[in-house]
């Protein structure tokens, strides 16, 4: 177990730069949003990742379990899934895995819809992940603004995240320093290392760091060519590495994802006779070199090696945990919740989640982060990775028209395309008093409200510039 904690700090910063994952698991969810800010939703994931609360029948309109359904092989709505009052079953009689639950059902508001993702991530203290909502309703008097936002949070905190990276490297180097040392300490000085370590080191690392945050930062602004910014920051990564002596192909080269490990060991192999010296003045010899490798991770075994019976450097490392940290378990706890304020809650190695929204609207879309797949439907795919590090962001705005209050004071609906409605909720935002002489227009049914408006020797040229595109996207003739 140590030794793989201390390769995954030689590693962690270059793998979460040019691997890519596939998702074990998968969340839909299906949302209709109503005039009124009722809201439809219906929700397919894994069993597992259910808060329990959420999986309560009276929570929802109906309830059932499903298999795993991989996107590919998806149909239709998820209310047309088979009813299920348990899972589904082995010849054994075992449930079936993985086990997914389904819901759907009507709530009255956005602030009644059940809490069906949350996680809590131990850093020490507990932070929550979870789907964040808010739903905005704008009444311009004719045109309904609604805006919907939803938001996968991380966990990560910029200025935590430094402390937690500085901590780390001390805490990894100090368990590794002290464990060579007890191997090494009748022959061989470490003191090269750790000046190395110290300012070399720990610069690198925090270099592999600030571009990995980096990348993930700007995913959001690179959509539509994620595959450009991967290789642009791939390159980076090149140059940053190359700075320091570890030679990797440029991103156009074949197989560049796969040659890291093989790099890493190069170059740690040429860099321990350098650092680590004999007392007489003698480079580290190659059979210590590959022990340490193999330690690390970075090396295989020989194939002649009793794989039951542990080396030198691993019984080590078991009596440095327990004497210093309390055992390996309460060592990887350690590193684990210093790690998780680095990576975040998804982990910078754990496969990431599939996530599939779509949302209906009221009306017309008129601005959305995600898809457009019809006049008033948008859809969001991502995976929960693209959280890392600020949160992931689903928003939409829509505008609506109130027929009922169009045709009560105008007798036609002029505002029918959504052109003409963006044009009118724009003129109106920037006009509080127009807007609330609109607006009583509307619920009093009459123009008068309007007509005292135009009438107003207050008005300045703007406002009245602005009174006039307004009657004339209502098709009203000038006062």
């Amino acid at each position: 177990m140590q030794e793989r904690c201390w390769r995954d700090l030689v590693m962690a910063s270059f793998t979460c730069l040019v691997l890519a994952g596939c998702g074990i698991h998968e969340f839909r969810s299906e949302t209709t949003l109503h005039s009124d800010g009722s809201v439809e939703r219906a929700i397919y994931q894994p069993q597992s990742e259910t808060p329990e609360p959420a999986q309560s029948r009276e929570l929802w309109q109906q309830t059932t379990w499903a298999g795993e359904i991989r996107e590919d092989k998806w149909i239709g709505s998820i209310r047309d899934l088979a009813i299920r009052a348990e899972p589904e079953k082995n010849a054994d009689g075992a449930a079936k895995t993985p086990v997914y639950f389904a819901a759907w059902g009507r709530f009255d508001s956005v602030a009644k819809l059940p809490e069906h993702f949350a996680r809590e991530v131990d850093v020490g203290e507990k932070r929550s992940v979870k789907l964040a909502r808010r739903h905005e309703r704008i009444d311009y008097g004719f045109v309904v603004e609604h805006r919907w936002s939803e938001r996968l949070n991380d966990i990560v905190r910029l200025d935590d995240m430094r402390l937690a990276r500085r901590e780390l490297f001390d805490l990894m180097t100090e368990f590794g320093l002290e464990v060579l040392s007890e191997r090494l300490k009748e022959s061989h000085d470490l003191s090269r290392l750790k000046t190395w370590l110290r300012d070399d080191g720990f610069p690198w690392f925090e270099d592999l760091i600030d571009l990995f945050y980096e990348w993930a930062a700007e995913r959001g602004t690179h959509r539509g060519n994620l595959a450009q910014h991967e290789q642009d920051t791939q390159r980076r990564l090149v140059q940053l590495c190359a700075r320091r002596g570890l030679k990797l192909l440029e991103p156009s080269e074949k197989h560049f994802d796969g040659q890291v490990r093989d790099a890493v060991m190069k170059f740690v192999a040429d860099k321990l006779p350098e650092l680590i010296r004999r007392r007489d003045g003698e480079p580290l010899d190659k059979a210590k070199t590959l022990e340490i490798l193999i330690w690390l991770g970075l090396a295989d075994p020989p194939e002649d090696r009793d794989t039951e019976k542990e080396s030198p450097l691993e019984l080590l490392s078991n009596r440095v945990q327990e004497d210093r940290y309390g055992g390996d378990q309460a060592f990887d706890e350690r590193t684990g919740k210093l790690a998780r304020r680095i990576h975040g809650a998804f982990g910078a190695f754990k496969i990431p989640e599939h996530f599939h929204h779509s949302m209906t609207m009221p009306g017309l879309i008129v601005e959305t982060s995600g898809e457009i797949v019809a006049a008033n439907k948008t859809a969001w795919a991502f995976e929960s990775g693209e959280a890392f590090p600020w949160g992931y962001q689903m928003s939409c705005r829509s505008l609506d028209i109130d027929e009922k209050r169009l045709k009560a004071v105008l007798k036609s609906n002029p505002l029918e395309t959504l052109a003409a409605r963006r044009d009118f909720v724009r003129e109106l935002a920037a006009d509080t008093k127009l807007a609330d002489a609109i607006r009583q227009s509307a619920r009093d049914g009459t123009l008068k409200p309007l007509d005292a408006h135009a009438a107003s020797e207050e008005l300045d040229a703007s406002e009245r510039s602005r009174l006039q595109r307004v009657r004339k996207l209502l098709r009203l003739d000038s006062p």
